[in-house]
């Protein structure tokens, strides 16, 4: 009679229960989603998770006395088509959610290697999901979808006269 494994036992220990480990988001120009926005007195904190799971969060932490803080925060809005008005009345807590590209860079330090965003860039999907917002307003209209070039009476006869005979009699 065959054994076929049924009565053997099966090992159910643990075998590592830590969090698996993140790969860092490599430097370039990647898109994300905002996942939380904290907003304190000292600085500003936008979470960015990247759609690929092997990769750690983003943590743009930005004091608000700084100008390079500022820099980045009026390359977030230019990205996302907000004007300067509409962005002063924005709780910018209704960014979360939001689709983002950000050009992200490393810089060593005596605790490892920090991953940060130099700036904002304008993405489709950020302007579609900023336009599905009803708070965020945008300054200029999304560009208008072209309409597909038709072909002329030669481009389509040259087509036909390119095409081989059909041989099969139906």
């Amino acid at each position: 009679m065959p054994n076929w494994g049924i009565d053997d036992e099966i090992d159910t220990t643990a075998t590592d229960a830590s969090p698996p480990t993140r790969e860092l988001v490599p430097e370039g120009d990647h898109e994300f989603t905002v996942k939380a926005v904290i907003d304190t007195a000292e600085r500003v904190e936008i979470r960015l998770a990247h759609d690929d799971r092997r990769y750690g969060w983003v943590f743009a932490k930005m004091p608000k006395t700084a100008s390079w803080a500022r820099r980045i925060l009026s390359s977030l809005r230019t990205a996302l088509g907000i004007t300067r008005e509409a962005w002063a009345g924005l709780p910018i807590t209704d960014l979360e959610g939001l689709r983002v590209k950000a050009r992200v860079y490393h810089r060593a330090g005596d605790r490892g290697t920090w991953v940060n965003v130099a700036e904002f860039l304008p993405c489709e999907a950020a302007i579609e999901t900023a336009t599905a917002k009803p708070a965020v307003e945008r300054a200029v209209a999304p560009p208008a979808a072209r309409a597909p070039v038709k072909r002329t009476a030669t481009q389509k006869a040259d087509a036909a006269a390119a095409m081989p005979d059909d041989d099969i009699p139906f």
